[in-house]
């Protein structure tokens, strides 16, 4: 299992080039960031990094890693947004049930203004047509059965 810290290491290096450099952008010594490298060589058994030119160069094996090094470094960035987000009150889905009162076209400003946000809250759409959108909600208020079966209509806000 790779670390944070080795996630960053591999992305500083695929990124500088350079051991020293990818120490300076990482705030350690050079040494470190060297032994770090060999490290990783050893734990997977693999030549990660071609030391032979004068501007390091990943190996086959290295860039692979590396790339997938960048990916996880951003779901691990993804996921602590999202966690500050729900630890600040956000909702991590929200659903929206409409009826045919309501013209689905008259919603997509609001959806596309939503998506720019990258907030990551899942968005769930559902549109009733003759089934009510109150039962669909989770928050539909609980009518006595004798509501439900009377020929009268009864509004919900």
């Amino acid at each position: 299992m790779l670390t944070v810290n080795e996630l960053a290491l591999l992305e500083a290096i695929r990124d500088s080039g350079s051991l020293s450099r990818a120490a300076v952008k990482l705030g350690r010594a050079p040494s470190s960031v060297s032994h770090a490298a060999r490290h990783l060589e050893v734990r997977f058994g693999a030549l990660l990094f071609d030391r032979r030119r004068y501007r390091l160069q990943l190996t086959p094996a290295g860039q692979l890693l590396a790339d997938e090094a960048a990916r996880l470094m951003l779901d691990v960035s993804r996921l602590t947004q999202r966690v500050k987000q729900v630890a600040s009150g956000w909702e991590d889905r929200l659903h929206i049930v409409s009826d045919e009162i309501l013209e689905f076209e008259l919603m997509s400003p609001l959806i596309q203004a939503f998506d720019r946000l990258d907030s990551g809250v899942t968005l769930r759409f559902t549109h009733e047509v003759l089934g009510g959108s109150c039962p669909r909600s989770r928050w539909a208020p609980r009518l006595p059965a004798s509501a439900a079966r009377s020929s009268r209509h009864v509004k919900v806000w």
